[in-house]
């Protein structure tokens, strides 16, 4: 089968053309790690297998409330803006 490296066959099968090592979610995407998600336990499941570090913004996870609730694969770890807001202080 023959699959382009930017195809989600391509994806399926293990050809990215990189190896992905982390994946950071900002704004509304932070809502697809919250555990029930099905995006997000499929995410998880594959992050795990091969070894992708899952990791949301803090900042955007308490606006949006789910910060109490994160995948067990996924870590909340400080943003830029968090940080820039912390040195404002």
């Amino acid at each position: 089968m023959k699959v382009r490296a930017n195809d989600s066959a391509a994806a399926k099968v293990g050809v990215h053309g990189a190896e992905v090592v982390c994946m950071f979610f900002l704004d509304d995407n932070c809502f697809v790690l919250r555990k029930g998600d099905p995006i997000g336990e499929r995410l998880a499941k594959l992050a795990e297998r091969q070894d992708i570090f899952l990791m949301m913004c803090d900042l955007f996870a308490l606006e949006r409330n789910v910060s109490g609730q994160p995948l067990a694969a996924v870590c909340i770890g400080f943003s830029l803006k968090t940080a820039a807001l912390m040195l404002m202080v």
